[in-house]
């Protein structure tokens, strides 16, 4: 006992000699690091990262909060707006909405579109929103996204906005009375002769060919017929790189729709002028026996022979080769018509 009570008695002076204040129990408290700067509702609710964040943005019907309205609407400031059509941008890749929250959308931030600044932004968005929220576009909200792209001309925006509208051509919905005569004019412009390798010309004709195959019962013999127009003045006019594309469209348009009767003479003497033509010879003649093939067979040959009772007024030799190549193709075989054609040459 006398034991046990020495020790606990140097135990207790020990204690109160030592300097403990150094040690983890009576170490005065470091403060706290202040908090994180608060972020913006917005940057939070938007951010990619923070699933948490997106949760608060969206409710559980699919809409967004009220808080993100107001930032979307015209009572923000412009580049608060334009943060939110970003951040929106986002949101629309993975979550889906509802038809009444996409069209909401559309009519709480219209009015950028006419804003300089914002414009840019506004259409990146909406060209996002139609990619991802396709099957949630009404048929009077796909009308106006057409009504919209139609007024802006042929741009990389509207261009990219019609494809992700129609899913390349495929969909016409609610403009399929409407969406030839969009093609018509962006065909007009890509084809115009005064111009020089218009950067959008190739995608715009490989656009109208998926229209028509898909759509042909929507469009009328007048835009066929000024299709086929544009497209043999093309040809005929100013053979280039586009040549392959402009025969590939009129096949389509001999297989999928209808020539008009008033065009045949003019396809006709189109595809004759590059039948000898190395690079576009196999791709003419597939349009020409498509044509020979038809209903247009006979009418086809007969022309083809007043073309060369004609000849003194043809313009183009070449066009009297290319329909000799056909008429003995047609009625004999290629390869005796080859052999005639190099002799003739």
């Amino acid at each position: 006992m006398i034991a046990l009570r020495d020790n606990i008695i140097f135990f207790i002076d020990e204690f109160n000699n030592k300097d403990l204040r150094g040690t983890h129990a009576f170490a005065i408290p470091t403060p706290v690091g202040m908090p994180l700067s608060r972020r913006s509702f917005l940057s939070a609710v938007f951010s990619r990262k923070d699933n948490d964040d997106i949760q608060h943005f969206l409710n559980s019907e699919g809409s967004i909060s009220q808080a993100a309205w107001f930032e979307l609407g015209c009572g923000s400031s412009l580049s608060t707006r334009m943060k939110a059509m970003e951040q929106l941008e986002s949101i629309v890749r993975g979550r889906r909405l509802q038809i009444s929250t996409v069209e909401a959308l559309y009519h709480e931030t219209k009015d950028l579109y006419e804003v300089d600044e914002a414009r840019d932004s506004f259409l990146k968005t909406f060209i996002t929103l139609t990619e991802y929220q396709l099957d949630q576009l009404g048929l009077a909200m796909r009308d106006t996204f057409f009504s919209l792209i139609r007024s802006m001309g042929l741009s990389d925006l509207s261009l990219e906005w019609f494809i992700a509208l129609s899913v390349n051509g495929d969909k016409v919905a609610g403009f399929e009375y409407d969406f030839m005569s969009l093609q018509l004019n962006w065909l007009r412009e890509v084809l115009d002769l005064n111009k020089v390798d218009h950067r959008h010309a190739i995608r715009v004709l490989q656009l109208t060919q998926q229209a028509i195959k898909t759509n042909a019962g929507f469009i009328t013999n007048k835009e066929i017929d000024e299709i086929v127009h544009n497209i043999c003045l093309r040809i005929c006019r100013k053979a280039d790189h586009l040549t392959y594309e402009c025969l590939l469209l009129l096949g389509i348009i001999l297989k999928y729709g209808r020539i008009p009767d008033t065009k045949l003479l003019i396809l006709i003497t189109t595809l004759c002028s590059v039948m000898n033509e190395q690079k576009w010879g196999s791709t003419a003649w597939n349009v020409m026996r498509g044509l020979l093939g038809s209903h247009y067979g006979h009418n086809v040959i007969k022309l083809m022979l007043d073309l060369l009772k004609d000849s003194v007024n043809c313009p183009k030799t070449q066009v009297l080769v290319g329909a000799i190549y056909c008429i003995h193709t047609a009625l004999w075989s290629q390869q005796v018509s080859f052999l005639f054609r190099l002799s003739f040459m």
